[in-house]
Formats: structure tokens, C-alpha cells, sequence
């Protein structure tokens, strides 16, 4: 297997190569200054859109990946070798963070954040041939892949089938929720391999025949294209299959940073909440006085600003152990933590919000019930609260248990 040699940091885009900095460092202040200068005018046109995306349940534009692209949004978290711009995860995080906080719809952070959590994949499995197709094109928005795993079944009943077929393969099955499905190119795709009764992974392009999307209304995130595909007798050459076995292991490599990242975008949307609620309440008076001067509104904001601090506080540690740890990186509790009380935090920011401004808050003007919408997007992502749950539930037993007999 050929790997892809290390070479000269460039950007590239579809017009041509184009250098980009990256930040100066990984710090809040650094990313922040980094995506106000390269992308505030992009999300303020994303922003722009985000009421009428959602209101009609349509996806965002492909143009508004290609700019993306341009701006290093789509190639940040990526090695320099292959056209990114290297940032680490924790750098990355932090920028994302102030994505969320700009930009009005949260689609477009959940789906430049999950591209490019796939392309890395990729790049980890060193296949040169499978980098060159997908990953370079990833930088420059011009080939978008998504991750195609759930299907309505346990990781050990997995309906999907790949089986050799005349030198390829061939796969049948069905993913019945795809993020960014109904937008992507390709699809790194999870099925049972026939021949060694293990799960394996492949690529398989949108254009193959036999490929067919069907878009999912949702309840948020509506504008990411939320899609079930499905594969009838696809035909998969030999040379995009990435796994041919040990693909639980695989997913688990990739569920468990895509967790750190997921929840970053929505701690920049957490603390847009709160100056948003402030500025309302401070231009409502009642009894001759701003709300925000009676100590009953001021509590509620104090708790919501809590969540937000208390959310960074738990991110940060999660992002800098998934960079200490970018080879070994199944599981690990504080990412699943982060993952999980983030979420939650996230919920009760958006419903404290409503809970401050009334009927303003519930109307689709004012926004926050959509952006209580979109956070419940969160629940299921990269693993449900529940499996969570359940998950650091074993591990304290296991820990106990050999604590106990050691």
C-alpha cells in the first residue's frame, strides 16, 4: 500500500492552489480572530439563509461548501500533505466554537465538522489511492463524504452485504439515517463482508448504479440533508474498499473523536443564546425597569452562562487527550462525558431562553426554538445519550470489579 509522503502546505481550490495561514495558535482568541477574518462574510450569508432553509426543509447550497472550502473550513483539521491546513483538534474545536456562535444555522458547523471527520479516517489508513480520490477533493469542496453506519439493527446484526463479485464487489443493503447524505458524493460505508463474516468498510460513490437517496424531514438540523441510501446490487471496485474486517473497531475509532467535535459548534450557539437573551431582556422594561435588572431574570442568565462555561471546561480536556491519543482512541470517558453533559446543557440553555422571553422566544422570528430544535439533533449523534450512559455505566462495574478481585 502506497502512503502519500508529507509536501508543501497548500489550500487548493477548484480554480486553482491558494495559500491559507492557519491560526497562530489553538487558543479561543487565536481561532476566533482566524474565522472572523476568512469566514465572517460567509456565515453572515449562511445566517442570511437559515430561516428559509429551515421553514422549507432544503439543504444548504453546494456553493456554500465550495466558499467553505476556500475559507479553510473544509481542510482545517486535516494534514498540510493533503491539502489541509494541519490545525489540531483542540485548535479546530475552538475555531468551530466560533462558527456556532456567527453563524445562525447550525447545519452548516455539523457538516463541515463531519466531512472533514471522515476525510481524517482516510488519511489515517495511509491508502494513497483511496487520499488521492477523496480526501484532496474534500479540502476543496469539490467531493463531499459522509458516514454511512446505522442501519435498524445492532452493530452484530448488520443487514448490509459486501460479497466478491468478478474481481470487485458488490453491496446490498440500506443506512436509514445518513448526515449530509442527501448532499454527499461518496459514502464511507459500514457492511458485513460475506467471505470473512466480519464488518468491513468501503467507499462507494454516489453516481454508482444502484445508489438511491431519499432525503428525511427532521425536526432540526434541516438544511444538513439528513438522507436514508440505499444500495441494490452496487458494484464496488476492489480499490475503494478501505476494511475487510475489524470495522466495529473502526467506527468506534471514528465515533469517539466525532463526539469531542460534534458538541463544540453548539457551545459558540450556547453563549450567542445568552448575549441574545440579554440584549432582548434589556430592551424589554417592566414597572419602569429592564428585566435584566430584576435578580429573578439575572439568576436564570447567571445559570445559563454557567453551562457554557462548564461545557468549555469539559471540552477542552476532551479535545487535548483525543490529540495526545489520535492512534488509540476508542473510548475514552472524558470525550463521552463532554459529549453527553454538553448536550444536556445545550437543551436547557435553548429552554431557558424560551423560558425568559415568552411567546417571543417560542415564535420562529426570535429563533431560539429552532436552535432547541437543532440541539436535540444532538441526542442520537455519535452515539445516543442513552448508549452513553450505559457505556461509562460498564466501565464504572468493570473498574470496580477489578479493583475488587485485583
Amino acid at each position: 500500500m502506497d502512503v502519500i509522503a508529507p509536501g508543501r502546505p497548500v489550500s487548493r481550490h477548484a480554480d486553482g492552489p491558494f495559500e491559507l495561514p492557519p491560526p497562530e495558535d489553538a487558543t479561543r482568541d487565536a481561532t476566533s480572530r482566524w474565522v472572523d477574518r476568512f469566514s465572517s462574510d460567509l456565515l453572515d450569508e449562511v445566517s442570511n439563509e437559515a430561516g428559509q432553509l429551515d421553514r422549507a426543509g432544503a439543504t444548504l447550497r453546494r456553493e456554500v461548501m465550495i466558499e467553505a472550502a476556500r475559507r479553510g473550513l473544509l481542510g482545517a483539521s486535516l494534514p498540510r500533505h493533503v491539502g489541509g491546513l494541519g490545525m489540531s483538534l483542540l485548535g479546530w474545536g475552538h475555531a468551530l466554537e466560533r462558527v456556532g456562535y456567527l453563524c445562525d444555522d447550525a447545519s452548516f458547523a455539523l457538516n463541515i465538522s463531519l466531512f472533514q471527520s471522515v476525510a481524517n479516517m482516510l488519511v489515517a489508513s495511509g491508502n494513497a489511492g483511496l487520499i488521492e480520490r477523496y480526501v484532496a477533493p474534500v479540502c476543496t469542496g469539490e467531493r463531499l463524504v459522509a458516514f454511512a453506519y446505522t442501519e435498524e439493527a445492532d452493530a452484530f446484526s448488520m443487514k448490509s452485504m459486501l460479497r466478491a463479485h468478478r474481481g470487485d464487489y458488490v453491496v446490498n443493503g440500506a443506512k436509514v439515517m445518513v448526515t449530509a447524505g442527501a448532499m454527499a458524493d461518496s459514502y464511507m460505508t459500514y457492511v458485513m463482508n460475506e467471505a470473512t463474516d466480519d464488518m468491513a468498510v468501503v467507499m462507494i460513490d454516489r453516481d454508482a448504479p444502484g445508489v438511491h437517496v431519499q432525503p428525511i424531514e427532521t425536526m432540526g438540523l434541516r438544511a444538513s440533508g439528513l438522507a436514508a441510501v440505499r444500495f441494490d446490487s452496487v458494484r464496488v471496485p476492489k480499490e475503494q474498499l478501505l476494511l475487510a474486517e475489524n470495522g466495529l473497531d473502526h467506527v468506534q475509532n471514528f465515533l469517539n473523536p466525532r463526539r469531542g467535535i460534534l458538541c463544540c459548534a453548539p457551545i459558540g450557539r450556547m453563549q450567542r443564546i445568552v448575549d441574545e437573551c440579554v440584549k432582548m431582556l434589556s430592551e424589554t422594561v417592566r414597572h419602569g425597569a429592564p428585566l435584566t435588572s430584576m435578580q429573578l431574570i439575572q439568576a436564570r442568565l447567571g445559570r445559563m452562562q454557567m453551562k457554557v462555561h462548564i461545557s468549555k471546561a469539559l471540552v477542552d480536556p476532551a479535545l487535548d487527550w483525543l490529540d495526545q491519543n489520535a492512534a488509540n482512541n476508542h473510548l475514552e470517558e472524558i470525550v463521552s462525558a463532554a459529549k453527553h453533559e454538553i448536550t444536556e446543557h445545550a437543551i436547557a440553555v435553548a429552554l431557558d431562553s424560551i423560558r425568559l422571553t415568552g411567546a417571543r422566544g417560542y415564535a420562529h422570528a426570535n429563533q431560539f426554538e429552532r436552535y432547541l430544535r437543532d440541539f436535540c439533533g444532538l441526542i442520537s449523534g455519535a452515539g445516543s445519550q442513552d448508549v452513553l450512559e450505559v457505556n461509562m455505566g460498564l466501565l464504572a462495574v468493570a473498574r470496580a470489579a477489578g479493583r475488587t478481585t485485583g
